[in-house]
C-alpha cells in the first residue's frame, strides 16, 4: 500500500491528536478523506475503521459510541472486501465483534429471549471464522492468538482461550493478555 508523504506525515500526527475529542474529530475527518482518495486501498479502510473504534473509547456503551463500533466492523469488512488477506482486519474484527457478543451474552443472564440466542449464536460464529483466517493468514501472532483465545471464550471452551492466552503472552506479555488470562480463570 503506498500513500503520499504528505498523508504518511498526517498519520502520524493524528496518533497525537487521538488524545482528545476534537482531535478525535480532525482524525475522523482526515480517514474519511484518505478513503475518498483512495477508493480502492484497503489500508485507507483499515486506518479509519481504527479512527472510529479508537473515538468510540470511553463511550461504548453509549448510542455514539455503540454506532461509532458499528461503523468501525462495517468499514473493517470493506477492508476484507477490497484485501482478504488483510489478517489485522480479520483480528480487528473478532475484537470488535467479542464486545458485542459479550454484551448480548449479559444481557441473556437477565432477558431470556430465542432472537437474542440467535445473534449471539452468529456472533460467536463470526468471531470464530475471522480469528481462525486470521490465524491462517499470520500464525504465531500475538493478536492471532488473543483473537483465538477470544473466540475461544465465546464458546465457554476455557481451556483452549487459557492456552491461546498463555501464547499470546509469551510472544508480547501485555497487560491486554494478562487480564484476558485472568479473567479466564475466574470465568473457568
Amino acid at each position: 500500500y503506498y500513500f503520499t508523504q504528505e498523508y504518511q506525515k498526517s498519520y502520524f500526527e493524528s496518533k497525537i491528536l487521538m488524545k482528545n475529542k476534537d482531535g478525535q474529530n480532525k482524525v475522523i475527518q482526515w480517514a474519511e478523506n484518505l478513503v475518498k482518495d483512495n477508493l480502492e486501498n484497503a489500508l485507507a479502510y483499515y486506518i479509519l475503521a481504527n479512527a472510529y473504534y479508537s473515538m468510540s473509547y470511553g463511550d461504548m456503551d453509549t448510542d455514539e459510541g455503540k454506532e461509532r463500533i458499528e461503523k468501525a466492523i462495517n468499514v473493517l469488512k470493506k477492508t476484507i472486501e477490497l484485501d482478504p488477506k488483510f489478517a489485522n482486519a480479520y483480528s480487528s474484527l473478532v475484537t470488535l465483534i467479542t464486545g458485542e457478543a459479550g454484551d448480548i451474552k449479559s444481557t441473556m443472564e437477565h432477558l431470556h429471549s430465542e432472537d437474542l440466542k440467535n445473534k449471539y449464536d452468529i456472533l460467536v460464529k463470526d468471531v470464530a471464522d475471522y480469528a481462525n483466517k486470521a490465524a491462517t493468514l499470520q500464525p504465531n501472532t500475538f493478536s492471532t492468538y488473543l483473537g483465538l483465545g477470544q473466540s475461544f471464550v465465546l464458546k465457554d471452551d476455557f481451556d483452549s482461550a487459557i492456552s491461546s492466552f498463555n501464547k499470546a503472552r509469551e510472544i508480547a506479555p501485555t497487560p491486554e493478555a494478562l487480564v484476558l488470562l485472568g479473567v479466564t480463570y475466574l470465568a473457568k
